[in-house]
């Protein structure tokens, strides 16, 4: 099945010199537009909060720093597991296979941009719901324009989402139980 969804979402491309671009910009830049729109919802929230005596500023700085505790775990968990799978990416099992772009080493499970991003969003939607769902949303984009582009296969991006999202949750529970310890 894996195989089978990754040869039909790679037949889509090298047949619109248009598609495949956006699909590889997305792709490869999809990290980088990630933290653009993360700074900008992070200035914004700063600067529109009412409260910054007191309380507002501690509840605003552990938002990030749990936040950014995540992603830092999920992307040291996903680059520990794929030394341990040593799962070969798709262009380098098939050399047939045309990508339309090469991209780092030669391990591909799990996808540390999957889990990057799906880390991301969760830790995002557990205090943010609605823009969580915008950061999901542009993870799934992102993701699956890796597969398209020949650099993941399906299982590589689901396993990395799954990690991204149990290391979110497992780090929101874990940090603000100690905090909650550390304030009373």
């Amino acid at each position: 099945m894996n195989h089978f969804i990754f040869t039909i979402l790679h037949g889509f491309t090298h047949r619109s010199n248009f598609f495949d671009g956006l699909v590889v910009v997305i792709a490869r830049a999809g990290i980088w537009i990630t933290i653009a729109a993360a700074a900008i919802f992070f200035i914004v929230l700063f600067s529109t909060h009412k409260n910054w005596k007191g309380r507002g500023l501690k509840v605003f700085l552990r938002e990030i720093g749990v936040i950014i505790i995540t992603v830092l775990s999920s992307l040291v968990v996903a680059l520990i597991l794929k030394a341990v799978f040593h799962e070969s990416r798709p262009f380098i099992a098939n050399p047939e296979l045309k990508p339309l772009f090469t991209y780092g080493g030669h391990d591909s499970f799990p996808s540390g941009h999957a889990a990057l991003l799906y880390a991301f969003a969760m830790a995002v939607a557990l205090y943010h719901e609605r823009t969580g769902w915008f950061f999901f949303l542009f993870a799934l984009l992102v993701s699956w324009c890796r597969v398209i582009s020949g650099i993941h296969y399906p299982i590589d991006i689901m396993g990395g989402a799954s990690l991204g999202i149990l290391i979110a949750y497992f780090t929101h529970w874990l940090l603000t139980k100690r905090m909650r310890k550390i304030s009373r």
